[in-house]
């Protein structure tokens, strides 16, 4: 688990292989300029050597299709302990990868991120927007919302196509049993701190996973709250199940109204922010 020196959402948020377009700018669907320094092993256009399956072939011929935009491949910095991340500039999308993935683990995160492009390309919002002044952890669970949502379409179709998106969700539990959280409990204190991290146990029960792969057991022990607080907002968001992109917008929306915060989501078909 990556260790900062703020206490941070995004330690725990790493450990579900969230993977998602990591924008937030005052004008919808504006993109930066720029992303994450070119290296000499990156590959554009085409996947990493490695990687050979038909099936991975054919989705990235499908993500490639579904945006003007070229597709490069590159590695994760090491001081971010994820599995994988997409990011889109206006010059292109890059999709960055851990580097301690073995072969079958990197398949699965490349078709992960192949699959939020195609989806962002089918009008899914994947921006989120929050206030001036804002603590940054709500525009990281604004990010978490979005995740949430599409990860969940993500693993349905990635298993349709022969992928295994159990294997990426195994990694996050074992992961956390691994190392699991360590923070102070006065930070819980934090509404928006409580509310991002029981937000993510709610969002890994609807992701495909093996028998007994649960993040829920390792948080009881440590910060039984967090779970306590899980569990009533599992029983006010519903079922999150959606297939386009203007019914999993309602879920996306619906997530946020429940935890009840001032973020807004970019809606690609009207440019505006909801």
């Amino acid at each position: 688990m990556t260790k900062m020196s703020s206490p941070n959402l995004f330690l725990c948020a790493v450990l579900i292989g969230i993977g998602s377009l990591q924008v937030g700018h005052q004008q919808c669907g504006s993109l930066p300029s720029s992303g994450p320094p070119i290296l000499e092993s990156d590959t554009v256009g085409q996947l990493p050597a490695n990687q050979t399956s038909k099936r991975l072939q054919k989705l990235f011929r499908r993500a490639s299709s579904s945006t003007a935009l070229p597709i490069r491949f590159t590695q994760l910095p090491t001081e971010v302990n994820n599995t994988s991340l997409v990011t889109a500039t206006k010059a292109e999308y890059i999709v960055a990868l851990g580097k301690n993935l073995d072969h079958e683990e990197e398949e699965n995160a490349i078709a992960h991120e192949l699959y939020h492009i195609i989806l962002q390309s089918k009008g899914f919002a994947a921006e989120v927007h929050t206030p001036e002044g804002a603590p940054p952890l709500m525009m990281t669970i604004g990010s978490t919302i979005t995740s949430c949502v599409d990860d969940a379409v993500i693993d349905r179709r990635m298993a349709k196509l022969g992928f295994k998106p159990e294997l990426l969700n195994h990694d996050a539990a074992q992961q956390m049993r691994l190392n699991p959280p360590n923070f102070s409990p006065d930070l819980f204190n934090d509404p928006v701190f409580r509310d991002g991290n029981a937000l993510l146990i709610v969002c890994y029960s609807f992701r495909k996973k093996y028998r007994n792969d649960e993040i829920e057991t390792a948080w009881k022990k440590l910060y039984p709250g967090v779970v306590t607080r899980a569990h009533i907002l599992a029983g006010q968001i519903g079922d999150i199940t959606c297939e386009d992109a203007a019914t999993c917008l309602v879920r996306k929306k619906k997530i946020r109204d429940v935890l009840g915060y001032p973020i807004t989501f970019c809606n690609p078909t009207t440019m505006k922010y909801e």
